[in-house]
């Protein structure tokens, strides 16, 4: 009897650091889960403008700041619409020195190309993109990505009107009536069936 109660207490012994070393796991993973969905998220995107125009995008998709945010991509960024400027769009501030700070939610949209003149200015069509960026809830995050504009040139859009064109539209309309006077050269010429 004596054995069968030690060898009862031995199993239930074994049970218990079973599922004590199943509950440590346990929470464990729920705690990296817990960290995973707290952390930023910061992601470089081409998006596509009002054709031919094509923005990139930095943003911020995760719940937290992320902070010293670097972007490196090789080949370097370069575009037909920033060749012409005061800067090349590589040596932008953005990325020669980095985001200080990136809010959760927060996007950069800035343009980067006209996608007609870039074929012309035989730019490359693919960046691989290295970030790197700090939290405050773990180690320095590294990410890489690839940027591909061939994934754009076949896509067709429809084009909505904005409160913009609705403005401009009724802008040129008022530029128009403005001209329309009675008696004045220019004026609305009414003709009568007599």
């Amino acid at each position: 009897a004596e054995r069968v109660v030690a060898l009862a207490t031995t199993g239930q012994l074994l049970v218990l650091v079973a599922a004590a070393l199943y509950a440590r796991a346990q929470v464990r993973e729920a705690r990296e889960l817990r960290k995973d969905e707290a952390r930023p998220y910061v992601v470089v995107d081409f998006e596509p403008d009002r054709p031919p125009f094509m923005n990139l995008v930095v943003a911020n998709l995760g719940r937290t700041m992320a902070r010293n945010v670097r972007i490196e991509t090789d080949p370097s960024l370069d575009s037909s619409v920033y060749r012409s400027g005061p800067v090349a769009l590589a040596r932008l501030r953005l990325f020669s020195e980095g985001i200080p700070s990136l809010a959760p939610g927060k996007r950069i949209v800035l343009l980067f190309d006209q996608m007609a003149h870039r074929a012309d200015a035989e730019l490359p069509e693919s960046y691989r993109v290295r970030l790197t960026y700090e939290w405050d809830g773990g180690a320095p995050i590294r990410e890489e990505l690839r940027l591909d504009l061939d994934l754009y040139r076949p896509l067709r859009r429809v084009m909505l009107g904005t409160t913009h064109d609705v403005n401009q539209t009724l802008d040129k309309i008022r530029r128009l009536l403005d001209k329309w006077s009675a008696g004045s050269e220019g004026g609305l010429l009414v003709l009568s069936p007599e």
